[in-house]
C-alpha cells in the first residue's frame, strides 16, 4: 500500500446532485479497489491563475488515500470523461504511513502524513504559479522590447527621411545658385559685347 493524493479539479456551475454523484463515485472506485484511508483533505471553489476550458473558477476537491499503485490507473481511466471532472492529478506521499507515532517523533516529523502532503501540494502549486508568472513577466519585457524597437526604428526613419528632404533641398538651392550665377555671367558676356 503507497499513499496518495488526488487533485480533482471540477467545473465550479456544476448542480450539487452532479457533484455528490460524482464523489460518490470516486470513493465506490477506491472501496472497489481496496484503498484504505479514504479522507477529504479539501473541498472549496476558488479562482484560478489561468482558465480552465474557460472556467475563471474551479471546484478543488483533494482526497487522500492509501492503495496499490495499479488502482491509480484505473481510477483515472473509469472518470476521465466525466462530464464535470476537468482536471485530475494523483500525488504519491514520500512519507511512510505504516511508520507508528512514536518512530515519527524520533525522526523530527511532527505532522500528520496528509498535512505533509498538502503543503507539497501547495508548493507545487505555488511554485508552478510563480512559473507562469515570471513567463508572463518575460513577455511583457520582450514586448516592451519589441515596442522601444518599432519606435526607434520609426524615429530613425523619420530622421532619415528629414536629412534627405534636408539634402535635396540643399542641392536645388545650390542647382538654382549656379543656375542664376550662369545667367549672371552671360548677361555680362552679352553687356561686354554690346559695348565692345
Amino acid at each position: 500500500m503507497r499513499p496518495y493524493e488526488a487533485v480533482l479539479i471540477l467545473k465550479p456551475d456544476a448542480e450539487e446532485k452532479l457533484i455528490s454523484g460524482f464523489q460518490t463515485k470516486f470513493r465506490k472506485l477506491l472501496k472497489e479497489g481496496k484503498a484504505v484511508r479514504i479522507e477529504t483533505i479539501e473541498d472549496d471553489v476558488r479562482d484560478l491563475a489561468h482558465d480552465i476550458s474557460k472556467h475563471p473558477r474551479a471546484r478543488f476537491w483533494r482526497v487522500g488515500f492509501e492503495a496499490e499503485s495499479g488502482l491509480v490507473d484505473r481510477i483515472r481511466e473509469a472518470i476521465c470523461h466525466d462530464e464535470i471532472l476537468l482536471r485530475q492529478v494523483y500525488l504519491h506521499s514520500t512519507v511512510d504511513s505504516t511508520a507508528d507515532a512514536s518512530t515519527e517523533k524520533a525522526s523530527g516529523a511532527d505532522e500528520e502524513p496528509e498535512i505533509q502532503s498538502e503543503e507539497k501540494t501547495d508548493n507545487k502549486v505555488t511554485d508552478a504559479n510563480e512559473e507562469v508568472k515570471d513567463a508572463e513577466e518575460d513577455t511583457e519585457k520582450e514586448d516592451a522590447k519589441k515596442e522601444d524597437t518599432d519606435k526607434k526604428g520609426t524615429e530613425d526613419v523619420e530622421a532619415k527621411e528629414s536629412e534627405e528632404v534636408s539634402e535635396e533641398a540643399s542641392e536645388e538651392a545650390a542647382a538654382e545658385s549656379v543656375e542664376e550665377t550662369a545667367e549672371e555671367t552671360k548677361k555680362e558676356k552679352d553687356k561686354q559685347k554690346d559695348s565692345g
